[in-house]
This record gives structure tokens, C-alpha cells and sequence, in this order.
């Protein structure tokens, strides 16, 4: 992905918020090696789901471009995505052109109120909720999603968690994604040994924390608001559903979660991991 500054677009808003922090004018172009990078993310977090049920109504708050919808809108019944720009929705509607089944609404940006209640059988949401400036944002869209999901619904909703802050936090890194290295004094090799050892006990997936400092500045991709995992499980609860939760790193420098909301059965890749 790569983010150029450009006149490209000039987001405005005519309601909802907006981050001061987040530039007005930016353009993303999408590389082979992004679009690869969004086929494992969707192969990931939404194939289990369109194989192991059947087809169905599919919302995607936050739909942006239409980049992640291009990849599997033809799986789904009915789509529906949701975004607060208008010109992101206009790049969306381009590439969803000749998708008649396909409805892209500009939010508020805190309520999904044009959908009916219990008419959805998916929700998707990838790196939004962390870019709103409170938490009252949050736990409303969390609320809206308990209201328009199905009874066989599931929603995937990934949440900033509150040590991300601008400072010190703690990064979340799968165990096969750290280097060994070579050579060093006696703390390095001991660390390799500890390591070594690790690698042959716990599957290479297995997340381990380590202390961050500051992330990296970035124009855009700046946190905002977050909220504990327990809190965002006791709200679903509150609201009749279930919740799961399951953590997620991305590249050690990001701690955030992902947020799993169903009604009445769990869904598929909860059961079977």
C-alpha cells in the first residue's frame, strides 16, 4: 500500500466526525504485494465463514475503496457497505460496477440506522474502530451490530485495545515471526537458547508480548480510540449475544483484537481451532 499525498480526493464530511489527526487530501494506490496481502487477510478472516455457511447478506462497515469486497462479493447473496467518505464510496462503486446485488451507503459515522434489525449474516470490520476519536463510538457501532445481525449471523470487528496508546504499550509478535539472529555476547545466546526451545514446544503461531515504545508516526495510520476486550465482551453479553475475543498483532507494532460477535450458534472457526 502506498499513500501518496494528492489532490486525488478532498474528504468532506456532512455529518458523523472526523480525526482532526488525519490528513484531508491522500491518495492510496494498491500494489501486487498489497493486493496479495489482502487475499490471505480475507482468506483468513472471511473465506471460513462463506464455506461453512450458507450464502448470505454480508455488511462491511468501513468498506473504504471496496478492495477487500472485490475479493469475495461474488460469494454473498446481498453486500452492503458502509463508508464515511463519499469519494471512497465512489471509487467503491467503480469497482463493484456490474455487482447488482451490491449497496454502498455513506454513514454518519456512528449508526448503521438505514439497515433492518436482524438482517445480516455477516459484519466485517478491518482498521476503522481504531481511528474514531472515542470509545462512545465504539460501543455504539458494537450495539448497532447486535441489532442488525441475524439470528445465524457472526461479526468480525477488529478493536484497538488500551495499551496502544502514544507511548508505551505492549506488541503482540507470533512466535515464528522472531529472528534468532547469530553470534552476539551471553545474553544473545541465552536469549536463542530460551528461544530455540520455545519453537519446539509451542506452535508457531503462538503470540508473545514484548514490551513497545512509541509507534512509528504515521499520517494516517494514527491510533485513536480504544477499548478493553472485556469491556467490549460484557457489552455484547449485555445486549443478548455472545462474544469472543482473540488477539492479533500486526508486524509486532499494533496491540489490538479481534471482537467476534453470534446469536445463536458459534460460529465454525471458533469451534474448530
Amino acid at each position: 500500500m502506498i499513500i501518496t499525498p494528492d489532490d486525488a480526493y478532498t474528504f468532506t464530511r456532512d455529518g458523523g466526525y472526523l480525526d482532526s489527526r488525519m490528513p484531508g487530501q491522500y491518495r492510496i494506490l494498491i500494489d501486487e504485494k498489497t493486493r496479495e496481502y489482502i487475499r490471505k487477510m480475507v482468506a483468513l478472516l472471511i473465506t471460513p465463514w462463506l464455506e461453512t455457511s450458507e450464502p448470505g447478506s454480508f455488511l462491511e462497515l468501513a468498506c473504504g475503496h471496496g478492495t477487500y469486497a472485490s475479493f469475495f462479493v461474488h460469494a454473498v447473496t446481498r453486500y452492503t457497505g458502509y463508508d464515511i467518505y463519499r469519494p471512497s464510496l465512489e471509487e467503491a462503486a467503480r469497482r463493484l460496477a456490474g455487482h447488482s446485488h451490491c449497496t454502498l451507503i455513506h454513514g454518519d459515522g456512528r449508526t448503521l440506522k438505514e439497515t433492518e434489525n436482524d438482517s445480516q449474516d455477516f459484519v466485517f470490520c478491518f482498521q476503522a474502530l481504531g481511528h474514531v476519536p472515542d470509545d462512545q463510538i465504539i460501543t455504539g457501532y458494537i450495539k448497532e451490530v447486535c441489532r442488525v445481525l441475524s439470528p445465524r449471523g457472526v461479526a468480525r470487528l477488529q478493536i484497538w485495545g488500551p495499551n496502544l496508546r502514544q507511548g508505551f504499550h505492549i506488541g503482540w509478535f507470533p512466535l515464528d515471526s522472531l529472528a534468532l539472529g547469530s553470534g552476539g555476547g551471553s545474553l544473545r545466546k541465552a536469549y536463542r537458547r530460551f528461544m530455540t526451545g520455545l519453537k519446539k514446544v509451542l506452535p508457531p503461531d503462538f503470540l508473545l508480548p514484548r514490551p513497545m515504545g512509541s509507534p512509528p508516526d504515521h499520517p494516517v495510520w494514527k491510533p485513536g480510540a480504544t477499548l478493553s476486550p472485556l469491556k467490549a465482551a460484557a457489552l455484547v453479553n449485555s445486549l443478548g449475544a455472545n462474544a469472543a475475543i482473540s488477539a492479533v498483532g500486526q508486524g509486532g507494532v499494533w496491540s489490538d483484537y479481534w471482537l467476534t460477535i453470534y446469536k445463536d450458534q458459534a460460529p465454525f472457526f471458533l469451534t474448530n481451532r
